[in-house]
C-alpha cells in the first residue's frame, strides 16, 4: 500500500508514514482515506514521514491533475491547515516542493518539506524533542 495513517484527536495530529514506492495515486488515496475517516478534523496539523521512500512515481502534471480532482474534499480546508513533511532526499524534496505551489494554488493548506524531526516538531509547535515522543503520548488509532 506504501502509507500508513494515525489520528491523535488528543493532539490534534494526523500523522502519516509514506514508504517504498510512491505515485500520485497513492499519495491521493492516503488524503481521501484520512478526509473520510470519522476523527478527521481539518484543523488538525497533518505530520508525514517521507523518509522511508525508495521511489516517487510523479510528475508535475500527474500533481496538477489529482489535485484538481480533490477539489471537494480540498474545500473541507477553508480555513487553512499546515501539511508537515518529512524528508529524507533530495528528490522527495523536490517532488513535496512542487506539491507545494500547487496546493498553494488551489487550496488553504500549508505544505511544508523539511530535513528533519527537529524542525517539523518546530513548525507544528510542538514541545516534544523527536516523533517517538510525540506520538508515544497517545493511543494510535490505524487509519489504515
Amino acid at each position: 500500500m506504501g502509507y500508513e495513517i494515525r489520528i491523535h484527536p488528543d493532539l490534534r495530529v494526523a500523522q502519516f508514514r509514506f514508504f517504498g514506492v510512491i505515485s500520485v495515486a497513492t499519495a491521493r488515496r492516503a488524503f481521501e482515506d484520512y478526509v473520510a475517516h470519522p476523527d478527521f478534523d481539518p484543523g488538525f496539523t497533518m505530520i508525514s514521514d517521507a523518509r522511508e521512500v525508495t521511489e516517487l512515481d510523479a510528475s508535475y502534471r500527474r500533481i496538477v491533475t489529482n489535485i484538481l480532482g480533490l477539489a471537494r474534499p480540498l474545500r473541507r480546508f477553508d480555513k487553512g491547515a499546515l501539511s508537515i513533511v518529512l524528508v529524507g532526499d533530495e528528490t522527495t524534496y523536490g517532488m513535496v516542493r512542487m506539491l507545494e505551489q500547487v496546493l498553494d494554488f488551489f487550496s488553504a493548506i500549508q505544505l511544508r518539506p523539511v530535513w528533519s524531526e527537529e524542525e517539523a516538531l518546530a513548525l507544528a509547535k510542538r514541545p516534544e524533542a523527536g516523533f517517538a515522543e510525540l506520538f508515544a503520548q497517545t493511543d494510535q488509532e490505524d487509519v489504515t
